[in-house]
């Protein structure tokens, strides 16, 4: 069994994660029901082991008859109707979902499960090992741009295609640090919403081709990571430097700078990668802080505030002192920047 046919197993109707599993169980022990026994059949036996290289836990074979998968349907919808009061922490998000694993036990019985090649031929294959440049910029930003507000019906939440794409991490940040050293050109080509969008997909966690998922990415060279890093410089140079788009190029560093912040602004990082990401992320802000635009300068200096690099406040300050006509609320934001206190 390769990823794929585990990730067609996993969407199947008779497969549930433990999590699930686990609250329903919950609500069954609350209620009284003698059917929890049921639920620990299921996580005995049903285990379904994932293939090697698989991220996230594994999923179980609901191997009940019918008439058990009718009785815990039957307990749940008691409890949704009883409205079970008292309970636990715990169970609280158990309750909460109860319509959900009510729907889930429907499916179960009344939907006949696709096969797999049903299942195949629906899915979109991405073959990125050596897409061009110009296919990639299609692939990133050429989407119809989702309803404001509706982050969920964006492209890139929609597409379960990590397990159907084929690529090369490196040719991929190659990519990256081409467009973003080039990124003069995107408003010809593409409307300021869908590059929002795009660059939106880069700082997410959605795809495994993200920018936020190759820096994150253990198995990528650190080399890599800093190339992508460096180059981000670039993008504010060459597009935002006038043209904020909407919340991108104010939120860009977020993602970016958490996974290599730490607790205080003198605290020091063990991790020999980490603090050279620390210190690459450090100097690309620098640089942004350095163009004379306040659309680049503010930006840098949120970002600064989520790295809490050690020399975060030096050059902070320094800031302040060559820009003597900051108003006072701006420069309690710079302060707010150094102690680390923004959203």
């Amino acid at each position: 069994m390769d990823l794929r046919e585990y990730d067609y197993i996993m969407r199947r109707p008779d497969t549930l994660p433990r999590s699930s599993l686990v609250s329903v169980k919950r609500v069954l022990v609350r209620l009284g029901s003698s059917n929890a026994a049921l639920i620990d059949k299921v996580l005995a036996t049903g285990y379904l082991e994932p293939p090697p290289g698989y991220k996230w836990h594994g999923c179980y074979k609901i191997n009940l008859t019918r008439r058990e998968i009718q009785a815990v349907i039957d307990d749940l919808v008691k409890a949704r109707d009883m409205g079970v009061t008292g309970v636990a922490p715990g169970d609280k998000d158990a309750l909460q979902y109860l319509g959900q694993y009510i729907k889930y036990g429907y499916r179960l019985l009344e939907e006949v499960p696709e096969s797999y090649e049903d299942y195949k031929a629906r899915q979109a294959y991405y073959d990125l090992r050596d897409i061009s440049y110009e296919a990639f910029l299609n692939l990133v930003f050429d989407h119809p741009v989702a309803p404001k507000g509706n982050t969920r019906e964006q492209w890139f939440w929609k597409v379960g295609i990590d397990f159907w794409i084929d690529w090369d991490k490196a040719h991929i940040v190659r990519r990256y640090t081409e467009l973003f050293s080039r990124s003069d050109g995107l408003l010809a080509r593409y409307s300021k919403d869908k590059l929002e969008q795009g660059f939106w997909f880069m700082m997410s966690g959605s795809l495994d081709f993200s920018v936020e998922k190759l820096l994150n990415d253990d198995e990528l060279a650190i080399e890599f990571k800093e190339e992508l890093i460096e180059s981000m410089y670039f993008l504010y140079e060459k597009l935002f430097f006038e043209e904020p788009l909407d919340t991108s190029s104010d939120m860009w560093w977020d993602n970016f700078c958490h996974p290599y912040c730490v607790p205080g602004v003198k605290d020091p990082i063990n991790n020999e990668e980490h603090r050279r990401l620390q210190d690459t992320l450090f100097r690309t802000l620098k640089r942004v802080l350095a163009l004379d635009s306040e659309i680049c300068e503010w930006a840098a200096l949120h970002g600064l505030g989520h790295l809490m690099h050690p020399d975060t406040e030096r050059v902070i300050k320094d800031f302040i002192k060559k820009h003597p006509e900051l108003t006072e609320k701006q420069i309690d934001y710079c302060n707010n920047c150094i102690m680390g206190d923004i959203m």
